[in-house]
This record gives C-alpha cells, structure tokens and sequence, in this order.
C-alpha cells in the first residue's frame, strides 16, 4: 500500500483542484496502458493565449534544458 494519500485521489479530481490553484495551467502525461497503446491525458485551463504561452515556455525549456531523449522515465 502506497502512504502518499494523493495516490488514492483520482486523476480527475486532483486536476479539478489544480484548476482551482492556478489561473492558467496546462498538463500534459502519458502512461503506458499496454505494450501497444498508451494513455494521453491533456488538461487545460485558462484563456487561449495563457495556455498557448504556457505550452511555448514549455517547449523553451525543454529545447534549452537538454531533456534526455530515450524511453526511460524518472
């Protein structure tokens, strides 16, 4: 059994409450559901250009912090 108490909370949920914690947020995961498929999970929130610049700094950052390009997660 997992002793962090957000691993009981459903994913929707904790996204509601993270909604409620920013002006603008944009999320974006993938969990492997099988060997074949995987989950994508896209939650926005916000006005059109917030999220749009969220998702631009986001691309910066990732482009500018070197984010290692394999498999592995961590």
């Amino acid at each position: 059994m997992d002793d962090n108490p957000l691993a009981l909370i459903e994913t929707p949920k904790l996204l509601k409450e993270l909604h409620s914690r920013f002006d603008a947020l944009v999320c974006v995961a993938t969990v492997a559901r099988t060997s074949e498929e995987d989950g994508l999970v896209l939650s926005l929130h916000g006005s059109f250009h917030a999220c749009l610049g969220l998702i631009e700094t986001a691309k910066l950052s990732v482009i500018h912090t070197g984010v290692d390009d394999d498999d592995s997660t961590g």
